[in-house]
Formats: structure tokens, sequence, C-alpha cells
């Protein structure tokens, strides 16, 4: 079988990419971690960062993870996220400040957490707010789910549970 004759797997497509995404993030900052550490103003015995085992890498990357969940689950990340996801252009810090409603700090504040999360990055000289590939993903994600369960939700029609013996109409017990 080709690779033009495989099946795809779009699940697995956008968690590659999200933890693709995320792991530029985790990246960069593991790098700068390390240049900190190596810059010294005093000569000292201070412990140096050492490399991360497997348990720890894990860890770490759980921590990425969730902070990025979070950062995106809050209601004006996901708005801000869903907006910049929407073109590749990015969009400018002041549309995003209007569309929240909030002064342009606090749009840079919540702008910024999106970016230590791995989800976002500003062009400070264009002024501009852009997904990374892990907001694309997440944002992929979330909407491929939310399609999947409203088709569902809209399938759940008295009439079809009525038809189906008066049940939940997919099977399951109702609660």
């Amino acid at each position: 079988m080709s690779a033009v004759d495989e099946p795809r797997d779009p699940a697995g497509e956008v968690v590659e990419q999200l933890a693709d995404g995320l792991w530029r993030r985790l990246r960069d900052v593991i790098l700068v971690a390390e240049r900190i550490e190596t810059y010294s103003f005093t000569e000292s015995d201070a412990p140096r960062h050492e490399p991360l085992g497997s348990a720890e890498a894990v860890a770490v990357a759980t921590d990425q993870v969730v902070r990025a969940l979070r950062e995106a689950g809050d209601p004006d990340g996901w708005r801000l996220l869903a907006r910049v996801a929407d073109t590749q252009e990015g969009v400018p810090l002041d549309e995003l400040a209007a569309m929240l409603d909030r002064p342009r700090l606090a749009t840079v504040e919540r702008v910024n957490a999106l970016v230590q999360a791995g989800l976002a990055q500003r062009a400070l000289d264009l002024d501009r707010v852009f997904a990374t590939m892990a907001g694309d993903a997440l944002i992929g994600l979330v909407r491929a789910v939310a399609s999947r369960l409203g088709d569902q939700a809209a399938l759940f029609r008295p009439e079809a549970r009525a038809a189906q013996g008066g049940g939940s109409g997919d099977g399951l017990p109702l609660l």
C-alpha cells in the first residue's frame, strides 16, 4: 500500500501537530534556561542545568500540555485564539482588545499567557498576533469534536428516541 492509498488519521495528525507545536515552545524554554545558567556574574559552584530524565521529561511535558489547555480553556483565551487561528495575516492587537471589550494592556496580558503556553506568537514590529502550530491544532481539535458532538445532539430528537423504544437512542442507558 503506497502513502497515497493509506487511510488518513485526522485525529493522529492533530495530535502530532499539537505535540510538535508545544515541543517548539518547550524546546525554547529549555534552551533559554541553559543559556541563563551558563551566564555567570560571579564565579561560583552553583548547580547547573541537568538534562531531564525520562520521568522528569514526561512531567514537564504534562505541565506544558495542561498549561496550554488551561489558557485555551479560559473564555477570553479561547476567543483570542479562535480569532487569530482564522487568519494567516495575524490580527492587530487593537482589534483583539476591541473584540474582548478590554483595555489594550489587559489584552496584552491575555495574549502573553497564550504565548507562554505556546499557542500564539506576537510580532511586536507589526503589532499583530498569530496562532502557532499548536494553537491551530488545538482549535482544529476542539472544532472537530464540537462538530461531531453537535451532529450527535441534532440527531437526538424525541421521535428518534421513541422509535428506539424510548431509550437514549444511542444504546447508552439513561442516567
